[in-house]
């Protein structure tokens, strides 16, 4: 066998034994939180609900797991503050509102719901400002 294999197959098992290198990256520079990690699941169903609400025919359920928002630990735990709770109220009030908002009325509810994101987010942590943006539908 040529060396060079055999160097390959001793690397790659001293790789898979130890499980020294990590080849999933966590996205969040900070690492992931619990509540960045709700954050992210809101920020994909905004995502995925938009090419729907373009064409006027989104149907969506209320995500029950939204409302652990209150609950779940921040990155930093100077990010909860009174403020942060008022801001969660409105947004799940939103998105309450978005998922039974009839067809004729749907960009405006989804527009509704970013932008309760990038109100909070102005003053909460301003990271995420810019891909938050882009969710916004333009008549």
């Amino acid at each position: 066998m040529n060396k060079r294999v055999i160097i390959f197959f001793l690397f790659a098992g001293y790789i898979v034994l130890t499980g020294s290198v990590n080849f999933s990256q966590d996205i969040n520079p900070n690492g992931s939180s619990e509540l960045s990690i709700l954050m992210r699941k809101m920020e994909k169903q905004l995502k995925d609900a938009r090419p729907s609400v373009i064409n006027g025919k989104y149907k969506g359920v209320y995500p029950k797991e939204f409302d652990s928002i209150f609950t779940a630990k921040p990155t930093d735990d100077k990010t909860k503050t009174a403020n942060f709770d008022v801001f969660a109220n409105i947004y799940l009030n939103a998105v309450k509102s978005f998922v039974k908002t009839p067809s004729s009325q749907q960009v405006d509810a989804f527009n509704n719901v970013v932008n309760t994101c990038l109100a909070c987010h102005s003053q909460h942590c301003p990271g995420p400002v810019g891909s938050i943006k882009k969710l916004l539908i333009t008549k």
